[in-house]
């Protein structure tokens, strides 16, 4: 190991002791960001949807790409966020 990754191991290291002084064996739960769009956010998607507009004008227009267009159209407007 080179100068550069000792230095890197041993930061690491001395974080991971001072987490662990300062959190001892506390448990803490990270909540994941945000997944789903909201219902505002879908409702235009899906009445664009219905109409005869193709899957790239409602993209352009949403924002949105292939994906998230079919799964939204899929799903509906069905769940709360």
């Amino acid at each position: 190991m080179g100068l550069i990754e000792l230095v890197f191991t041993a930061a690491a290291h001395e974080i991971k002791l001072q987490i662990r002084a300062h959190y001892g064996s506390l448990r803490v739960r990270i909540l994941k960001w945000e997944n789903h769009s909201h219902c505002q956010e879908r409702e235009p998607v899906v009445a664009d949807g219905v109409t005869d507009m193709s899957n790239r004008q409602i993209e352009g227009m949403q924002g949105i790409s292939g994906a998230p267009l079919y799964r939204i159209m899929k799903r509906g407007n069905k769940f709360e966020p």
